[in-house]
């Protein structure tokens, strides 16, 4: 079960670097729970594909260009602990960042 999350993960984030918020959303389980932290927006917990809509349309806002490179996928269970290598476009300045 844990792999196959961590697969699912795989997943989502092949979508996300594809683009396009339908494909994004879609890969998800529709009760998934999404736990962030303040350095990619603000600190939060978005339930269903609602709230991580929500929370991806906020960052979309935001930032251009975005992609997401794994570092290291644990498989936990149920959960999965994502560590991330994100870059991107700040939409305003043009000011490129990443993020761990």
């Amino acid at each position: 079960m844990a792999q196959d999350n961590v697969e699912v993960v795989r997943e989502w984030i092949d979508a996300f670097n594809r683009g396009g918020l339908e494909e994004i959303i879609g890969v998800l389980d529709p009760e998934i729970e999404w736990t962030t932290t303040s350095v990619y927006l603000e600190a939060g917990t978005y339930q269903g594909h609602e709230g991580v809509g929500r929370y991806l349309r906020r960052a979309m806002a935001r930032w251009e260009d975005v992609w997401i490179e794994p570092t290291r996928l644990i498989g936990a269970r149920e959960q999965v602990v994502a560590s991330v290598r994100v870059t991107a476009r700040d939409r305003q300045t043009g000011s490129p960042t990443a993020l761990t």
